[in-house]
């Protein structure tokens, strides 16, 4: 998979979650997109997911993704602040811009 589509898909999905979670939208459609923006959007957002979606590379996104999901949620816990709609909209509001230059300018990991 070029990395074109994949930073598209993520993009939509980081977009979306944010919309579903403020109108209550459906629970499938509100799940989905967040297993995306928590799980892909913060990896695709710095390294991009470069010429080809290897696994390794899935990997190292989800993994990379998961890490900066969890240390926003803990730094939020820490200072006795935590709001999950408020940690949505500030990973989707951190991650879209750079999705969207990732998806403008096409470069990925290995560009």
């Amino acid at each position: 998979m070029s990395p074109r589509p994949a930073i598209a898909m993520i993009l939509v999905a980081t977009l979306a979650a944010p919309l579903l979670v403020a109108l209550s939208g459906p629970p499938a459609a509100r799940l989905a997109a967040m297993l995306v923006l928590i799980g892909l959007a913060p990896g695709a957002a710095l390294i991009g997911p470069g010429s080809a979606l290897t696994p390794a590379r899935g990997g190292l996104l989800a993994g990379l993704s998961l890490a900066i999901s969890l240390l926003i949620a803990q730094g939020m816990v820490s200072f006795g602040g935590f709001s999950p709609r408020v940690a949505t909209y500030a990973l989707a509001a951190v991650c879209a811009p750079l999705l969207v230059v990732r998806l403008r300018r096409g470069t990925g990991l290995a560009s």
